[in-house]
């Protein structure tokens, strides 16, 4: 029985190899990290990727299944997506006050998901979550102090949101 080719991922691993020891553990998204991943088959480093395709740095093409570890839902450089984001950086990101799209899309989200009562964005998924689980719970429950396994849930029990 012929088995196919395994790809060549020279130039994924000299990254890597550069990577070790500098950032440790090489990626700041575990999801994404090569321990997730069969080690001298598949690839560390994209390069680029369009709709549900992702090419590494040594020129392979793949079938994203992950797609960008969950939020790429409408594909890689979605042309209406991509769109909309070059119109917003010619008025400038991450402002040091509040900006009317929150507003807009606080409203369209409650719009779309009736039992949404409010909407809170935050700036990373892992903290956010945290954040969003320990707010509820202490919605829940009477206790003033949630017990956790992380320091970001600890951390974030004490923020006062």
């Amino acid at each position: 029985m012929n088995q196919p080719a395994l790809p060549d991922i020279t130039r994924s691993d000299e990254w890597h190899s550069r990577a070790v020891g500098l950032m440790p553990p090489t990626t700041q998204v575990l999801a994404k990290g090569p321990t997730q991943y069969v080690d001298g088959v598949a690839p560390k480093y994209a390069a680029r990727a369009r709709g549900a395709r992702l090419w590494d740095v040594d020129g392979n093409e793949y079938l994203d299944y992950s797609m960008g570890v969950g939020p790429v839902s409408l594909g890689y450089a979605n042309p209406e997506v991509d769109d909309a984001i070059r119109r917003q950086l010619d008025d400038g990101i991450t402002f040091s006050l509040m900006h009317p799209l929150e507003v807009e899309v606080s409203e369209l989200l409650a719009e779309v998901v009736p039992c949404a009562e409010a909407v809170r964005f935050g700036k990373s998924g892992a903290t956010s979550a945290s954040s969003s689980d320990t707010s509820t719970s202490r919605g829940c429950i009477s206790e003033n102090v949630i017990p956790s396994s992380s320091w970001r849930r600890m951390a974030s029990s004490t923020s006062g949101w």
